[in-house]
């Protein structure tokens, strides 16, 4: 038997629904999930997990409309990765950072990237007795020259379909 819903928690949904949907309307805007967080005086967590809430909620009850904003956010990411792009491959390292966040992102709105992580490791745990360094091997071969290759040499004009 389950215990009646009191007035004061219907209050709290009402109040995290309200929330939510603030979120969702501040990430159509261009704002980032920090900003979110900003503005509506929560965690960068929480102000994430709303977005995403609202999206999973919506995407449920009106499939097209999140499709259109995973649409619009995808053409966001994409005009930001046609900048930092080029320079990334030239070895600027800001702009191979900045890449590497595109494409994570866009990665993670398209649903490729899983929710949770399927390996954690408590950075905590790792005990290093020296500078620990990386060296990057000079014969790397760049996922550009990799996708030439797939696609038999350009790819200027877009892979094709």
């Amino acid at each position: 038997m389950t215990r009646p819903v009191t007035q004061k928690q219907k209050s709290k949904r009402v109040e995290i629904e309200l929330r939510r949907f603030k979120a969702l309307n501040l990430k159509v805007k261009g704002y980032s999930d920090r900003a979110i967080a900003r503005e509506l005086g929560v965690a960068v967590a929480t102000a994430h997990g709303d977005v995403k809430k609202v999206l999973e909620d919506i995407a449920r009850k009106h499939i097209e409309e999140a499709a259109n904003l995973r649409a619009l956010l995808n053409l966001r990411y994409e005009s930001l990765l046609q900048t930092y792009y080029q320079p990334a491959l030239t070895g600027d390292i800001d702009s191979a950072k900045m890449v590497v966040g595109i494409m994570e992102r866009v990665a993670k709105i398209n649903g490729v990237i899983p929710d949770k992580s399927l390996v954690t490791v408590d950075q905590r745990a790792l005990k290093f007795d020296k500078p620990v360094t990386f060296q990057i091997n000079p014969d790397f071969v760049g996922i550009d020259v990799l996708a030439k290759k797939a696609w038999g040499g350009n790819i200027e004009g877009g892979i094709p379909g």
